[in-house]
């Protein structure tokens, strides 16, 4: 896989998307707040936005596929389920030539954003439109912000919690690729990054080994696992291998990502 600009629009977010993305979103905020509470979320905004700061994360396909099994219940979920997170921590999850999510982790919530093109006919030329929106979950009463009402916008924003989970509770595998560098093999897959930018290859510990033997075979799924010690809320996102259980048969479970305290 060539890693290119041309082919992830995350590597293609430049200065000049920032600051076209910050001027519209500071009118918004501008007009719903004031004094400390407009300084504080003008500043966590510009610091979404800004290169420094970010990794750039490109999903393996098994790793994509582990995700896909999160289930996320979207009346009952919790945003509370983030808090503990590292501060300060910002992911550019690239997804294709169309679509990227951002994230940032503040002390009282993670502020994100997804960016997506979309080709307009202007006067008589075919062009990409930008489109974006930026959403909040607050990791300290567990309020979600984003735009319900639209259908695209709910299944962008189950699909970036999906995305956002495995990256925060799982036990990652990653490789950081420089730029002009390649690794893997025809066999495995092979990653060329033909970017200006440093790009993290995820991958997921989890060795999902099917075992054929017999045929009372149960399907690998996820669950929060807590750790910590007796009375920790800490969680983390576990994969169960696939098993064997003599006289007993069950669909494949999906995790449901809701509050997991």
């Amino acid at each position: 896989m060539k890693i290119s600009p041309s082919k992830f629009l995350g590597l293609q977010f430049d200065a000049d998307m920032q600051i076209k993305i910050f001027t519209m979103q500071k009118k918004i905020i501008d007009a719903n707040s004031t004094g400390e509470e407009n300084e504080r979320i003008t500043k966590e905004l510009h610091e979404l936005l800004i290169t420094e700061g970010n990794k750039n994360y490109l999903m393996s396909k098994p790793s994509i596929e582990i995700s896909k099994k999160i289930k996320v219940g979207e009346e009952k979920f919790d945003g509370k389920m983030f808090g503990g997170l590292t501060v300060g921590r910002k992911i550019t999850i690239l997804i294709n030539e169309n679509l990227f999510y951002r994230y940032l982790i503040t002390p009282t919530s993670i502020l994100c954003i997804w960016v997506t093109t979309e080709p307009i006919i202007h006067e008589g030329e075919e062009r990409l439109y930008m489109k974006y929106t930026t959403f909040r979950i607050n990791t300290e009463n567990g309020y979600l912000s984003y735009p319900e009402e639209d259908p695209f916008a709910v299944e962008l924003f189950k699909n970036f919690i999906q995305h956002i989970v495995f990256l925060e509770f799982s036990e990652l595998e990653t490789v950081t690729l420089q730029p002009n560098v390649k690794i893997g093999t025809k066999k495995q897959g092979q990653y060329l990054n033909d970017s200006k930018s440093n790009v993290v290859i995820v991958d997921s510990t989890w060795n999902r080994i099917i075992i054929k033997v017999g045929e009372f075979s149960v399907q690998g799924h996820l669950r929060f696992q807590p750790y910590g010690g007796i009375g920790s809320s800490k969680r983390k996102l576990i994969y169960i291998k696939d098993y064997i259980k003599e006289g007993y048969t069950r669909n494949a479970k999906k995790e449901t990502v809701n509050n997991p305290q």
